[in-house]
């Protein structure tokens, strides 16, 4: 599991912290967790999300180190190489900002389906969708040009942190994806698409 840690208590610092837990632990809600370590310990980053297999032989990691996505390789998931900025915010665009992961990537038939979140300078969050080449995840094959969710509804717009819709996480079922999401830092809710509604 990947997760944002503060770097000491009453810091505001934040960075990227590694840790796992065995299948059967965390399906009978035993929160055994192992070791817990930071692959890049003093560097303020956030957003991390890893590939579920290997590609080429090593571990990916997305991860945000700001305004840019960037990329990072590793062998063992304990050491990380390679590390270079692969998706940066665009201007006059709906992620002009700054971009970040919103979970980790689904492999499907035509690449890796990416979620990410951009900003924008009044703080609006969204979310877009990426195509990633399914043997070169530098490689991008797609990038919405508007984005797939955005702040519309009260509950998204006016409670904790307004205007905010942020994903950890999605599911492929057939030919849906459920992206779950956080709507202004208050409620948890999913939407809903058909496949054929994120791409061309």
């Amino acid at each position: 599991m990947a997760y944002t840690a503060l770097r000491n208590r009453g810091s505001c610092a934040h960075q990227i912290a590694l840790t796992s837990i065995k299948t059967d632990d965390l399906i009978n809600k035993r929160w055994n967790w192992g070791e817990r370590w930071t692959p890049f310990a003093g560097v303020r980053n956030k957003d991390a999300a890893i590939l579920p297999r290997k590609v080429m032989g090593r571990y990916v990691m997305f991860h945000r180190i700001d305004p840019d996505i960037c990329i990072a390789y590793s062998d063992d998931l304990q050491r990380w190489y390679d590390i270079k900025a692969i998706i940066g915010p665009r201007q006059g665009k709906w992620d002009c900002l700054k971009v970040g992961a919103a979970g980790p990537p689904i492999e499907i038939s035509e690449g890796w389906l990416f979620i990410y979140h951009g900003v924008t300078f009044d703080r609006v969050y969204r979310l877009g969708v990426l195509l990633l080449d399914k043997d070169d995840p530098e490689r991008i094959l797609y990038r919405s040009e508007r984005p797939i969710l955005e702040p519309t509804i009260d509950y998204e717009r006016l409670r904790n942190v307004s205007n905010v819709v942020f994903s950890c996480g999605a599911v492929l079922m057939d030919d849906r994806l459920l992206i779950y999401y956080g709507g202004a830092d208050t409620v948890v809710c999913v939407a809903t698409y058909e496949f054929s509604e994120l791409m061309p």
